[in-house]
């Protein structure tokens, strides 16, 4: 690669520019590895909390504004009183005209 060569030169310009001291910083810290910081982890818990607790509280506004879901069986439709209205509810068997 032709263009390699010009990015070696730039890095050994680069770290020549680091003092010797920090040369051995830089070394030591590479050489224990990265560890991981605690304030990701405790960033992901908040974010996980976050969405628990979204869903808690869309749920509980569901309730709230339809607490009929809560019951065990659905209240028996009211009979119109017109006439007309009556004839073209089905009935429990599906025909229109049974009431």
């Amino acid at each position: 690669m032709p263009y390699g060569d010009d990015l070696d030169a730039r890095f050994h310009e680069l770290v020549a520019q680091f003092s010797e001291e920090e040369r051995r910083r830089l070394s030591a810290a590479a050489s224990k590895g990265a560890r991981p910081r605690r304030r990701r982890r405790v960033g992901r818990v908040w974010y996980a909390f976050a969405a628990v607790l979204a869903v808690v509280v869309a749920a509980l506004l569901i309730v709230a504004v339809r607490p009929d879901l809560l019951s065990p069986a659905p209240e028996p439709a009211a009979e119109s009183p017109s006439p007309v209205l009556r004839a073209h509810v089905p009935g429990p068997s599906g025909d229109v005209n049974a009431a």
